[in-house]
Formats: C-alpha cells, sequence, structure tokens
C-alpha cells in the first residue's frame, strides 16, 4: 500500500472506485483501526504543526477541540466519498479476517502496521508501506512509530546482572537486526541501524528525515484510553455522535487516569 500526499490519496482512491476495484480496506471490529488511522492523520496534521503537544496537553495548554478536527474529518471523508462503509467495517475483525482479505486481493489499500508487511509478500504481488497520507498538496507526512517492545530491569531483581545483559544484548545493532527485519520496524537508538527494504523505502526515509511521531502510549494514549477513544471514534462514524461531542469524549478518555 503506497500512500502518499492526501489530494494524491484521494484521486488514487476515486480512480479505484471508478475502476471497480474496492479502493481501501479499514476493518475496525475492536475499534483499533479507526482510533490508529485518527492518529496517524494527526501525526502529520497536528505534530507537523506543533511538536510538544503532548507536552502541552498535559499542561493544559492544548485541546483536541479544535486540533484534532481534522483527522476525524478525514475518517468521515472517505465514507463521504464512498470509499470506505464504516458500518461494514466495524463487523470485520481487523487481526483476523483483515489480514486474509487483503492478502487475498479484495483491496487496494489497506492501513495496518509494518508487522504484516512479511505475512503480505507471501500472498506474491508487490506491496508498500508508507505514513498515512494526511497533508495537503505539497506536503510530506510524518509516519507514526509504535514502541511495540521495550526492555527495563527491575531495581528489586534478584538477577540483576543477568538483566542488564541481556539489554546490553538487545542494544547491540547486530543482535536488534534480526528483530527489526522480521518486524520491518525502525531502530530505537541513536545510531542504530534500521532494516533497509523496498516495500518500507516511504516510510524509512520519513523517519530517517525525521518526519515521525512517537504515539504517547505511555501518557494520554495508554491502554485504557485507547480503548475508549476507540469506541467513541466508532460512534462517530457511525453516525451516532457528532464531531463537537466525539472530541469531547477523546478529550475525556485522554485525561483518565
Amino acid at each position: 500500500m503506497r500512500h502518499r500526499r492526501r489530494p494524491t490519496f484521494l484521486a488514487d482512491l476515486a480512480k479505484l472506485k471508478k475502476a471497480g476495484i474496492n479502493p481501501i480496506s479499514l476493518p475496525d471490529k475492536s475499534g483499533w483501526t479507526g482510533s490508529s488511522v485518527f492518529q496517524a492523520s494527526g501525526s502529520t496534521l497536528v505534530y507537523q504543526k506543533n511538536k510538544q503537544w503532548d507536552a502541552d496537553f498535559a499542561g493544559g495548554k492544548a485541546s483536541f477541540a479544535p486540533d484534532w478536527q481534522g483527522p476525524l474529518d478525514q475518517l468521515k471523508t472517505l465514507e463521504d466519498k464512498g470509499y470506505v462503509n464504516w458500518k461494514n467495517e466495524l463487523g470485520v475483525d481487523e487481526w483476523s479476517q483483515g489480514p486474509q482479505n487483503f492478502s487475498a486481493g479484495k483491496s487496494a489499500f489497506w492501513y495496518q502496521g509494518a508487522w504484516q508487511v512479511s505475512n503480505v509478500k507471501k500472498a506474491g504481488f508487490p506491496v508498500q508501506f508508507a505514513p498515512w497520507p494526511g497533508g495537503g498538496a505539497g506536503t510530506k507526512p510524518n509516519g507514526m512509530l509504535f514502541s511495540g517492545t521495550m526492555w527495563a530491569v527491575n531495581s528489586q531483581s534478584q538477577q540483576g546482572d543477568a538483566a542488564r545483559e541481556y539489554v546490553k544484548f538487545w542494544s547491540q545493532s547486530e543482535n536488534l537486526a534480526k528483530y527489526l527485519d522480521a518486524e520491518h520496524a525502525e531502530s530505537p537508538f541513536t545510531g542504530g541501524t534500521t532494516p533497509e527494504s523496498t516495500e518500507t523505502t516511504a516510510f524509512t526515509t520519513a523517519f530517517k528525515d525525521g518526519r515521525y511521531r512517537i504515539l504517547p502510549s505511555d501518557s494520554w494514549y495508554g491502554a485504557t484510553a485507547e480503548t475508549e477513544i476507540g469506541s467513541k471514534i466508532q460512534a462517530y462514524l457511525l453516525g451516532k455522535e457528532s464531531t463537537a461531542q466525539t472530541l469531547k469524549d477523546i478529550q475525556t478518555a485522554a485525561k483518565a487516569k
């Protein structure tokens, strides 16, 4: 799946629909895809304007309304233009049926993580992974990074020395490379080696250019907030909540401890 600037992306979706091809699949049964696309769009629309948005939000200097209305509008636009039927998408599981459908060639575009690239390649067709095209004409999108695997040493551990050796092992580029290659992931270390692949060139280029934002899973987008935000966005996509109320509900969820 190749994502470029938003106008180009929407034009591509229009051409696909006109040709009788399902433009894009966004399975959202658990609420993950809707909330994740919302975050990916915000990575460009929100964070290119203010890289310190998370800190500002925590300090009461920023709010979801109006800062995140653009990302929310993008989700609705996809249905307004006939590229997505959200009612149908909410019936498709992100983690089982969604990947199967894309690998079977049932849509031209699909939203998921880079960890899916290896599985899709097995289907035997070319695949491209790139940042969500949230920006306007003439702009380059930010990628969104998720810290999926982290290591720490418990100060009370009776095996502290062994634990530190374990962390030291994974901090070495030659050791971490096999994991990063398998996941098509980026190295978290300064000076670390990020794997190169033709499938992820666009995303890796954004990363190397500094065009990325790290999902704040350790602050306002923790597990509980993510689940709640996903649910609120589902209601919005079904037309059960207004834009204003949804942004208000998302703000409440993000502040929940």
